[in-house]
C-alpha cells in the first residue's frame, strides 16, 4: 500500500476489507459501510491527499506488534487468522 501512484477506483476494489479499513482509519475517515463504499471512500481520500494521522499510525503499529507477539509460539510463528483466505 506504500506506492499509491496511478491509483483508480478499480485498484482499490482489489484490496481486502482489512486493508481498506486500515488505510481509512489512518486518515481519520469513516470505516463503516459496504465494501464498495469503503473502496470509494479510500479512492476519495487518495484523491484529496488526506494526510496520515501520526497517532493512528502509532496505534496501528502497536496493535500489529501485539498481534505478532501473540502468534509467536515456541520459536515459531502461527499463521495470522485475520489473513487466512480459506478454511
Amino acid at each position: 500500500m506504500d506506492d499509491l501512484r496511478g491509483m483508480n477506483l478499480e485498484k482499490y476494489k482489489l484490496w481486502s476489507i482489512h486493508a481498506l479499513i486500515v488505510f481509512l482509519s489512518k486518515r481519520k475517515a469513516d470505516v463503516d459501510g459496504s465494501f464498495d463504499e469503503l473502496c470509494a471512500r479510500a479512492f476519495c481520500a487518495w484523491e484529496q491527499r488526506l494526510p496520515v494521522d501520526a497517532e493512528a499510525e502509532c496505534r496501528e503499529m502497536r496493535l500489529l506488534e501485539e498481534n505478532n507477539a501473540k502468534l509467536s509460539v515456541d520459536g515459531g510463528v502461527l499463521p495470522d487468522p485475520m489473513m487466512l483466505n480459506s478454511g
